[in-house]
């Protein structure tokens, strides 16, 4: 059995506040192990912000914008065009699925 040893850490009553919130029913070494445990699996050092993560989830969120509106130029607006071109406003589900194969 691992032996335990009794130790006392000074954190402000902010701090003492938050932890208590995210506890909830657990214990203090139980929450802070799981606080150890996240920052191994995840590699991430909280004395120095991990920059290049924020900037990588940034960059995958523009590619995103990007196949969207490329969606958008490319499939629905010449089906919006091809609808509106045929003078048929209220297309049905088939004729909808009809344009979109077609495309």
């Amino acid at each position: 059995m691992a032996e335990v040893l009794d130790r006392n850490i000074r954190i402000s009553t902010r701090v003492k506040y938050a932890l208590d919130e995210m506890r909830g029913t657990k214990s203090c070494n139980e929450l802070i192990e799981q606080m150890i445990n996240y920052f191994e699996v995840t590699g991430y050092n909280p004395r120095r912000p991990n920059i290049d993560s924020i900037q990588k989830i940034g960059r995958r969120i523009e590619d995103l914008i990007k196949i969207v509106k490329s969606q958008e130029k490319d499939i629905f607006r010449p089906l919006l065009d091809k609808s509106f071109s045929s003078g048929n406003m209220s297309m049905n589900n088939e004729q909808l699925v009809r344009l979109a194969n077609e495309n």
